[in-house]
């Protein structure tokens, strides 16, 4: 893969992320939220926590902990409707 379509994906992950910002009401899970997607989506080995975590700079009980008792609201689908065009879309391969 070429690295502009990379960086592409990217971008797109963070955007698609960002349609969740408002279901944790502090930055910590949100941030622990993007940090567990992007190990999932990376190119580690084991995709467990403890190497995500690791990997991600995060102690791995704190990621842990986060996924098994992060309180999450339902996102906005106001915001997902919104997001769909401009994120989902490319990400899915939808042509409009």
């Amino acid at each position: 893969m070429e690295a502009k379509v990379i960086a592409g994906m990217g971008r797109r992950l963070k955007l698609f992320l960002g349609i969740f910002r408002d279901c944790f009401g502090r930055s910590e899970p949100r941030e622990h939220l993007e940090s567990y997607v992007h190990g999932q989506v990376s190119n580690l080995h084991r995709k467990s926590v403890e190497p995500i975590a690791l990997e991600m700079g995060t102690p791995p009980r704190t990621l842990q902990e986060f996924l098994e008792s992060a309180k999450c609201r339902p996102p906005d689908i106001g915001g997902v409707n919104r997001a769909f065009p401009e994120v989902l879309r490319p990400a899915l391969r939808i042509r409009s």
